[in-house]
């Protein structure tokens, strides 16, 4: 699968940068992102077209945020204040809301504020909606991994999964909430369909917003695409070992089914694959060299098509036992209901 889609997945560098008819709405939520405001700022200023408008939300931060995003001038580039938190609704779905009803674009194309836009990303996007008649598009970004855990265990979450068991040029043709890709760090969607699954008001409570509103646009007939961008996009997810914690704990027991069943068998399945190779090897089990010659291989494979270091490749072994950590940890904090995200404490429902 890894080679398949190395050799097939859609990339949107190579989408023609056209200007589209399409009114393109930008919208990017953020909460405490103090140290990320002026390099957020200066990438914006970079775009100019009558056909786009940029929508910043500040999501009551308790930083000075907002303070730095009163700055901004121009027509182009719009700061909103962001409304208290209604009961019942979880900061990002809440934030993402907020910048839809205020957005006025045939396009409506979230992104996360510590995303580096390349200068024809935007163009690109809504070129390549065009081209597969696609509802919806969600790409994977390259992912910058400057320390050693980052390189380590960022790839069993935002690359191993992806590449290694979805057919991605096809996930959008085959329309089944089961096999969907979201990525909310870059996710367009058409205003009509936004509008006809009554977008993020109807994902208010999840932590997962992302891939429960692709299962929606599914479940309504709407197609997503997902695309490889790793020259036009890239994201650094965290920036400390604290965040990754934080995050990981928040997301991974969902990404796995949002059940302890589920949670134990991703749990087993990893360990089986990431790890009995390097063990079994180690005691010259038959058949473990090969194991551990495609277990190598497959990891190069999903290197190159993500662009990542070499490092991610050979702190395989503390990866594995980390992300195994970290589902675990996940798996405690959602049973003791005590997942904590942006200095907010996320009441989950039982």
């Amino acid at each position: 699968m890894a080679v398949l889609n190395y050799f097939t997945a859609v990339r949107l560098e190579r989408a023609p940068a056209v200007e589209s008819s399409f009114r393109v709405s930008l919208l990017i939520p953020l909460r405490n992102e103090s140290a990320r405001v002026a390099d957020l700022l200066k990438n914006l200023a970079r775009f100019s077209s009558p056909h786009l408008e940029i929508l910043l939300l500040d999501d009551e931060s308790t930083d000075d945020t907002w303070e730095k995003l009163q700055q901004i001038s121009g027509k182009e580039i719009r700061a909103i204040q962001g409304k208290p938190l209604p009961k019942g609704w979880i900061g990002k779905p809440w934030a993402c809301w907020q910048l839809s009803q205020a957005a006025s674009g045939d396009v409506l194309l979230f992104c996360d504020a510590d995303v580096s836009i390349g200068s024809e990303a935007i163009q690109r996007t809504v070129s390549l909606m065009e081209k597969h008649r696609a509802d919806a598009l969600t790409a994977l970004p390259h992912q910058d991994l400057p320390t050693s855990f980052e390189k380590a265990i960022v790839p069993f979450v935002m690359h191993l999964p992806i590449l290694g068991l979805l057919p991605l040029r096809w996930i959008s043709k085959l329309k089944s909430p089961a096999v969907v890709v979201a990525n909310g760090q870059w996710f367009a969607i058409r205003r009509a369909a936004y509008l006809k699954v009554n977008g993020h008001h109807s994902v208010s409570d999840s932590l997962l917003e992302d891939m429960e509103l692709a299962r929606n646009l599914v479940r309504q007939g709407f197609g997503v695409l997902p695309v490889l961008a790793t020259r036009e996009l890239s994201v650094r997810m965290y920036d400390s070992w604290q965040a990754m914690k934080e995050g990981f704990t928040k997301n991974l027991y969902l990404l796995c089914g949002g059940s302890s069943l589920s949670l134990l068998l991703v749990f087993a399945v990893s360990a089986w694959i990431y790890l009995v190779p390097f063990i079994s090897t180690a005691n010259e089990v038959s058949g473990a060299g090969k194991s551990l010659l495609l277990l190598l291989l497959f990891r190069i494979i999903v290197a190159l098509t993500f662009r990542a270091s070499p490092g991610t490749v050979w702190l395989h072994p503390l990866g594995s036992i980390g992300f195994l950590w970290l589902l675990m940890r996940s798996w405690l904090a959602h049973l003791k209901n005590r997942v904590v995200w942006r200095g907010r404490s996320i009441e989950m429902a039982n």
